[in-house]
């Protein structure tokens, strides 16, 4: 007993170490010599003209051949393309046969091949395989598998674009039984997308010349796959789909029972019945050889189906045509909305519609879908907008577009208005309208508020009259990409409050004619005021110029003090208690006021600082985010023009004023006075004064001063400022005429506010006293 031990432990792992060495040498030992015998069993098997590369032996799996360059010619009935490329085939002797002097194969391992299943034009359609499972030549058929390969289909000369990838196959000899053992498993895919599988299928059962019993399964994938796979493109539907079925009986006409399975599809759970997913039952044939595939939901407890599906698809592998009807029985009609969203229908976000539906509704392809359903108690609600009623609704499908006739619509507050609408199922571009005769003007600030339109999203009250309608395009290829949407319309606001950023007080809209385009804006008529400021005009939101805003405006009366008052928020930004704890002068701007870009005519009847008055007063406004420019401003006082130019920078946390403008012929002291005047202060209220510097230069004719002097003409230069809160006048380069001798000279301003001028000719002084208004001759 101990011999025997030793004996098996001295020979075991020699003999093991010797089966090793010949599995790793056999791959290296040519077997060509024997190709001729391969080529013939091979043809024998497959009934095809069989091209052989190199051969060699392995032990790998057993004794083998290891054949590389592998092509099966295909049976001319067929086409010229052969039936398979075979990277790599290992064709696995049958030792029976081998013991009775004959090469034959007991299996064959086809690695990584590219295999053809055609189907011929003749009048009985055949499939090249029929032959290989048909008659005797089944029961001699060898084992078969296949690893990694790809399946393409044929019809004709015609590729198809659907194909198989990662194919692994196991297809056993039915022998004597007539029934084969067949697995499956392969990524389908298209030749038209990127090489990447678009669900994957798996199938076990058996196989025979009496039909297939087959169990078939996909397995849990993105919708958008099985989409992209059907259609050629993702249509973005969001969710997963799996599928268990059964199929039984001939080729050309094999029964199928199965579950289709929907899951994180979103508010497919609010569905009957109620779940994680949405579960449907459906039986049908297929015809194989016909190419014909026809199914239909059906209810496992026999009750009536709140939703039944019924699909049909011919010639699905050369020139699809399918089509799919469906019935709904008073379905809630929410689901079917976030269903449809989902599934790429580019309805707005924020649009919902509720109540029950019924009706029929068939989509064929190529072609388009055909029917109509009928709305019961429905409510319909826009970009949370308040809910619209409406009692009965009838939606039509005609071609590839769904229209919603014109229906009847209540607002909770009673308010009436006629709604229809069209969707546009290959553009996806979409389209309703709203009438109405009088509504609260809260629905139309939820509606209007997708446009983006600075003035109407922020209406507040009020009502509307007129008809608006909202579109929304999808850009279609070779257009930049993105989707277009927006209001048009006229209509009629009256009786609202718009509120503005930087002014505490809305803008009070007593009527306005309103014109809407997408997201450009046109209001005329416009009469409204502004706490105590009434005006009129027009304004226009041109989203792309440079300045989008631009308005026109007419003031019968304006009090710069009460302007004032109303700017506040924009001229004075408050400070927080930080900064002004350090003494940081420095605000930031905020974004109303940066991003605000304006420009428009204003004109005042009569506007009023304080004790002056200027008449027909009229100014160009260019507004530039913190700094405000009042061009070609111009007015009238006491019969002279003055006209000049204002800015305003609104940086820090009080404005600062710079100006520039010119007084022509003023009357003054009996005579014209004209000022070139140049000025700069900042602040509010008092502050303007005591901050206030300017200088300039000014030139008189034909001045009456007493007691008793003419002065025929003047000019000079002045410098102005303020210390220590009185003024400082200065005035330099003085020079006068009087009767008919030049005097040169200065001047200044004296503690007491008295203006005091010292002139000279050179041999005489003149000097002058006073204020401005009762400027005197105190020398001669």
């Amino acid at each position: 007993m101990n011999f025997r031990r030793k004996i098996l432990r001295r020979y075991i792992p020699a003999a093991l170490a010797l089966l090793l060495l010949a599995a790793a040498a056999a791959p290296f030992l040519h077997a060509d010599r024997f190709g001729h015998a391969i080529r013939v069993a091979l043809e024998a098997a497959l009934h095809r003209d069989v091209e052989i590369g190199e051969v060699r032996f392995t032990l790998v799996r057993g004794p083998a051949f290891a054949i590389g360059n592998v092509v099966i010619h295909e049976d001319p009935a067929f086409g010229i393309e052969p039936l398979a490329y075979v990277e790599r085939l290992e064709a696995r002797p049958s030792l029976l046969a081998l013991l009775r002097g004959r090469l034959e194969f007991a299996s064959l391992r086809l690695v990584s091949p590219s295999v053809n299943l055609a189907k011929n034009m003749e009048p009985s359609g055949r499939w090249n395989f029929e032959g290989l499972i048909a008659g005797a030549a089944i029961a001699a058929l060898p084992n078969i598998q296949m690893d990694t390969g790809r399946i393409n289909f044929k019809i004709g000369d015609t590729k198809s674009v659907f194909y198989f990838m990662n194919t692994d196959l196991e297809i056993s000899s039915p022998g004597l039984s007539g029934m084969g053992d067949l697995r499956f498993s392969g990524e389908a895919a298209r030749a038209d997308r990127a090489s990447r599988g678009l669900g994957n299928f798996t199938g076990r059962g058996h196989y025979g010349e009496s039909g297939v019993d087959l169990n078939l399964q996909l397995e849990k994938t993105a919708i958008g796959e099985i989409t992209a796979l059907i259609y050629g493109r993702d249509a973005g539907i969001h969710g997963l789909i799996s599928s268990r079925a059964h199929l039984s009986g001939p080729l050309h006409d094999a029964k199928i029972r199965g579950d289709l399975y929907l899951e994180d599809v979103h508010r497919w759970d609010l569905m009957p019945p109620h779940g994680g997913g949405w579960n449907l039952a459906f039986q049908g044939r297929l015809n194989f050889a016909g190419q014909f595939l026809e199914l239909e939901s059906f209810s496992q407890n026999g009750k009536p189906l709140p939703l039944a599906v019924r699909f049909r698809a011919s010639d699905y592998l050369s020139q699809p045509r399918w089509g799919v009807s469906v019935n709904c029985n008073r379905l809630p009609v929410e689901p079917l909305i976030e269903v449809a969203r989902h599934m790429g229908a580019g309805l707005p976000e924020n649009w919902t519609l509720a109540g029950n539906v019924e009706g029929a509704v068939s989509y064929s392809h190529p072609g388009d879908w055909q029917g109509q359903i009928v709305f019961q108690e429905a409510s319909f609600s826009l970009f949370d907008a308040p809910a619209l009623r409406m009692q009965r609704g009838r939606m039509f499908f005609e071609g590839g577009r769904v229209r919603l006739a014109s229906s009847s619509v209540h607002a909770v507050d009673g308010d009436e208005a006629t709604l229809d609408g069209a969707y546009d199922l290959d553009s996806q571009a979409f389209h309703f309208s709203i009438t109405t005769e009088s509504m609260n003007v809260a629905s139309l600030r939820a509606q209007v508020a997708l446009a983006a339109v600075p003035l109407l999203e922020q209406v507040r009250t009020g009502s509307w009259k007129g008809r608006l309608r909202y579109d929304r395009t999808v850009a279609a290829s070779g257009e930049p990409a993105g989707v277009r949407d927006g209001w048009s319309g006229r209509f009629q606001l009256t009786g609202a409050e718009i509120p503005i950023p930087g002014i505490p007080k809305p803008l009070e809209v007593a009527s306005a004619n309103i014109a809407l385009n997408g997201p450009r804006l046109e209001v005329d008529r416009l009469h409204a005021a502004v706490g105590e400021i009434r005006l009129q005009g027009d304004y226009r939101y041109e989203p792309r110029a440079v300045r989008p805003h631009r308005f026109r405006l007419n003031v019968p009366e304006l009090d710069v003090e009460e302007l004032e008052r109303l700017f506040l928020p924009t001229l004075r930004r408050s400070r927080g208690i930080i900064a002004r704890t350090l003494g940081i002068t420095r605000s930031g701007t905020p974004a109303w006021l940066r991003d605000r870009h304006a420009s428009g005519t204003i004109r005042v009847a009569v506007l009023r600082l304080g004790d002056l008055r200027l008449d027909r007063f009229q100014t160009h406004v260019l507004w530039d985010g913190a700094r405000v420019e009042l061009g070609e401003a111009g007015g009238h006082w006491q019969g002279a023009s003055a006209n000049g130019r204002v800015s305003i920078d609104l940086t820090e946390s009080a404005p600062v004023y710079r100006s520039t403008f010119d007084l022509n012929s003023a009357g003054w002291k009996g005579g014209k006075l004209d000022l070139q005047v140049a000025l700069e202060t900042s602040g509010i209220g008092n502050e303007l004064l005591s901050n206030l510097e300017s200088h300039g230069s000014f030139r008189a004719q034909s001045l009456e001063l007493p007691p008793s002097a003419s002065i025929s003409a003047a000019s000079g230069s002045y410098l102005l400022n303020w210390e220590g809160g009185s003024p400082r006048l200065q005035i330099s380069a003085l020079e006068a005429v009087l009767d008919d001798v030049l005097y040169s000279g200065r001047g200044v301003a004296q503690p007491d506010g008295r203006l005091l001028l010292q002139l000279s000719n050179g041999e005489k002084q003149l000097r002058l006293g006073g204020t401005l208004a009762r400027l005197r001759v105190e020398q001669p």
